[in-house]
């Protein structure tokens, strides 16, 4: 099982490994989730970067997917639909807004049977800070 999540505004203004760049409360409870759940990886969902990996050092930036154009955001669904093929990524669990998994990447994934699963779909920001805060709180308390 692979983990992807949403890059996010907040960021630190220096040059970090992509881990640590993003700095919102939802990130950090979001990879807080991940890293419990035995994933045998993770990545993020980068508007400029597209697929990228955690360990890597990025720049900081902004640019947001809400701003893409169709067009654009049809290349950016390609690009990243390209990297997941070429890691060999099956069974992709995104943890992110459904601009990162819109049709354009969705329909890619099941032209090539890639298998994913939306376990925030339909959530709104609230609601999904509220599903890591849980998630989080019950796992620390030893509840599996």
């Amino acid at each position: 099982m692979i983990a992807l999540v949403g890059c996010v505004k907040s960021k630190l203004t220096i040059p970090s490994p992509a881990r640590k760049i993003y700095i919102s409360s939802l990130f950090k409870k979001a990879v807080s989730h991940i890293e419990k759940r035995g994933y045998d990886n993770w990545f993020i969902l980068s508007a400029k970067y597209g697929l990228l990996d955690k360990n890597k050092i990025v720049e900081p930036y902004e640019l947001t997917l809400s701003s893409f154009s169709k067009d654009e955001l049809k290349h950016w669904s390609d690009k990243v639909g390209d990297d997941i093929k070429k890691y060999g990524l099956n069974d992709l669990h995104f943890y992110c807004g459904s601009n990162y998994h819109n049709d354009f990447l969705l329909n890619f994934l099941k032209s090539n049977n890639i298998k994913y699963e939306l376990p925030l779909l339909g959530l709104s920001l609230g609601q999904r800070l509220a599903f890591f805060n849980d998630e989080n709180r019950v796992r620390a308390k030893g509840f599996f």
